[in-house]
């Protein structure tokens, strides 16, 4: 198709259609058009709550609420801000100072926008932080505000106000003052008002109160209206105790005038502490004059009593009637401070380690060491008694409970374990081994014609033998038991054989933890014994004593761990000489210790007494162990026996380190006479028994161990039987 058919083809529709829009519009009525909702005009715009139910036009409404009232909080903090702005300068001049009225109004807005702010803080809304920062300038604005007013009352370091005009209005007391600053100052100052108080505080203890103490620089009080001024004296000699006197009584009529406890609680201390220093000091110069300074020191303490400064004085110095009696008693406190102070400087001397280790060794008698033993016995078997019960009960309940023994019958070995002597009359006769009393009555009238005839011959007399010297033990002493003789000698010159107490309180205290430990060294006990005061020995010797409680609840330990042994009948003896030999070097390695430690190098004597000690213990405590075993076997016979030979031979050579003979040991016959029980047949024992070999054990000891040994026999019971009937006859 051409081109030109189709231009007519297309022009065809076009006119076709335009015929139809004529036929459209002729059918069409102005009815139609109004009625088409298509051609009505919107007469309401549309909304963003349109469509929304009524629940979610509540909720709007509830947000829109919300969002006023916080408008309505932010409204009210910028008026509270623009109300303190005002406050704080009203005529835009720089420097104004506000009154108490005005003061009080910030402080109350300060406080109502500082509530508001929190709560808007808790709605997290983002202005807080930006109303917080304000509210910081507004607070430290209040904080010069109250500065500018203090600096009124107390314009320089030697003047207080006690009342001040402000704005030509009524004046303003330096009370009332204070008493805003407790109650609403601190509150958002962060204690401003005791750091000015501390600052000023400090100025006048240095400028003023050390000045007449120390220096002895006399202060004047100078009163103008309500103007309190205290000053230097400029032209004053210093020195004179009434001029002393003077200057303290014009110091509290100044601090009074600010009338605050806690400066008068913290200035009483030190003037206290100067009127005993000066008076002390000056004791002499004092009683010269001492109606005129007696007079003037009552009326000081009056001073400070009436206007309530807590004074420690003021129970001393009350009446003339006493004064000689309190200053006595004053200056002996003076002194024990003094010696107190000389004391602990012997002790935090750079060079006291250089003074420990000067060593001398002294000669003391032994009659000496003992009465020094005596001071503190008592002590020591009680503290023994406790440890007894305590350490020693807790460990062996188990063994008691197992083996049946009877607390009321356990009393074999009250008096082993101690170098004592144990005096026998107070036992009950029941309980007494009393069998052997009267074997010596035989011999008696041989022993009569014997003094008989030595009475008949005629005695010649004697030449006056010369006195034996008493035996001594050599100790060693450091360079700072003499100093510390020195310092309690001159104490003893000045007071005049005051009592030393407090010094000696303090002697050991201190040496307590300046010493080496006992566990080491013996020169505590030592130094402490060698000043001479019973005190200081039983107090060393009580420390002494615990040291020496330790390693005996060790040997409690180790022996009843070490003695358990077993009663397999399968293992062979190499395994039971290992169980003998390793119990016995743990003996051994204990025992050891004591020589290990310097004791004895500084203090033979009383490493001796801990060895007999130790070993009276040690022995003791092994034959509990053989006594409470109900049923020995064969295997645990020979254990105990090889256990108990070891001992001795350990013991042997340990007396013999100290030069002391085995037999020295209480408990030593009656180990030797335990092994007889555990090695010899039951004949052999009673020849023994009949021979009065067996005196160390009891009657309940031979029977228990007869019993544990052998097996049930009329032979066994015919030895008990005999054993009874003898001891109990």
């Amino acid at each position: 198709m051409s081109i030109a058919e189709r231009l007519s083809a297309l022009l065809d529709e076009v006119q076709g259609a335009e015929a139809k829009i004529k036929r459209l519009c002729m059918s069409v009525s102005p009815a139609d058009i109004v009625e088409d909702p298509a051609f009505r005009p919107d007469l309401i715009p549309p909304t963003p709550y349109a469509g929304l139910s009524i629940y979610q036009l509540n909720q709007k409404q509830q947000e829109l609420d919300a969002a006023q009232v916080l408008l309505n909080e932010l409204w009210l903090v910028k008026a509270l801000f623009s109300e303190i702005e005002v406050g704080f300068d009203p005529f835009d001049a720089g420097l104004y100072v506000c009154d108490l009225g005005e003061l009080q109004a910030a402080s109350n807005s300060l406080q109502k926008a500082a509530d508001k702010i929190a709560a808007l803080r808790e709605g997290r809304i983002a202005l807080a932080t930006s109303l917080d920062a304000r509210w910081t300038e507004l607070r430290a604005i209040f904080v010069a505000k109250l500065d500018l007013l203090f600096d009124r009352f107390l314009p320089d370091s030697g003047t207080v106000c006690a009342a001040v005009c402000v704005h030509d209005e009524a004046p303003v007391a330096l009370g009332d003052f204070l008493d805003f600053c407790r109650t609403h100052g601190d509150r958002f100052t962060d204690e401003w008002l005791a750091e000015k108080l501390r600052s000023r505080k400090r100025t006048w203890e240095q400028e003023y109160l050390r000045a007449a103490i120390i220096h002895r620089a006399e202060l004047q009080l100078e009163t103008d209206g309500t103007r309190s001024m205290l000053r230097v004296r400029e032209d004053a000699s210093g020195g004179d105790l009434a001029a002393l006197l003077a200057s303290l009584r014009n110091f509290v009529a100044f601090v009074n005038v600010l009338d605050m406890p806690s400066l008068k609680q913290y200035y009483s201390t030190a003037m206290s502490n100067a009127l005993v220093d000066v008076i002390s000091s000056n004791i002499g110069a004092f009683m010269d004059r001492r109606e005129h300074l007696t007079a003037e020191l009552i009326r000081t303490i009056e001073a400070f009593t009436s206007t309530g400064w807590p004074m420690p004085l003021r129970n001393v110095f009350v009446s003339t009637d006493r004064i000689h009696e309190s200053l006595h008693a004053l200056h002996m406190n003076w002194l024990c401070d003094k010696y107190i102070g000389e004391v602990r400087a012997v002790f935090v001397d750079p060079g006291f380690l250089a003074l420990l280790a000067q060593e001398q060794r002294v000669e003391v008698q032994v009659e000496a060491l003992e009465a020094v033993g005596d001071a503190w016995q008592g002590a020591e078997r009680r503290e023994q008694d406790d440890w007894e019960k305590g350490e020693g009960q807790q460990s062996g309940a188990q063994e008691k409970h197992q083996y049946g023994v009877n607390d009321a019958e356990d009393d074999w070995n009250e008096a082993w374990g101690s170098d004592l002597d144990v005096d026998n009359s107070a036992k009950d006769p029941t309980e007494q081994d009393d069998w052997n009393d009267n074997w010596d009555d035989e011999p008696e009238p041989l022993q009569d014609a014997e003094n008989a005839v030595t009475t008949a011959i005629p005695t010649k007399e004697l030449p006056a033998q010369p006195p034996t010297q008493p035996p001594t033990e050599s100790l060693t002493q450091t360079g700072v038991c003499a100093r510390l003789a020195d310092v309690l000698q001159q104490f003893e010159q000045e007071s005049g054989s005051a009592d030393p107490q407090l010094l000696l309180d303090t002697i050991m205290a201190l040496s307590l933890g300046a010493y080496p430990p006992l566990t080491q060294l013996l020169v505590l006990v030592n130094d402490l014994a060698g000043l001479g005061h019973e005190y200081l020995c039983e107090r060393a010797s009580r420390e002494w004593l615990h040291a020496k409680q330790t390693l005996f609840g060790e040997a409690l330990a180790l022996v009843t761990r070490s003695m358990r042994f077993s009663d397999d009948s399968d293992s062979d003896s190499g395994s039971a000489d290992s169980d003998v030999k390793n119990a016995v070097e743990d003996v051994s390695r204990l025992v050891e210790r004591t020589f290990a430690a310097d004791w004895l190098r500084t203090n033979a004597y009383e490493h001796r007494q801990l060895l007999i000690q130790l070993l009276n213990l040690l022995n003791s405590l092994a034959i509990r162990q053989v006594v409470g075993n109900g049923d020995i076997s064969e295997l645990q016979l020979e254990k105990y026996t090889r256990y108990l030979q070891g001992l001795q031979f350990l013991e042997g050579e340990a007396m013999g380190r100290v030069g002391e003979n085995v037999t020295k040991l209480a408990s030593w016959p009656k180990v030797d006479q335990m092994v007889i029980l555990l090695t010899h047949h039951l004949r052999d024992i009673m020849r023994y028994f009949y021979d009065s070999k067996l005196y160390a054990c009891t009657t309940d000891e031979l029977v228990r161990v007869i019993e544990s040994v052998f097996m049930p026999s009329d032979l066994r019971e015919q030895c008990v039987g005999e054993i009874r009937e003898i001891r109990l006859a």
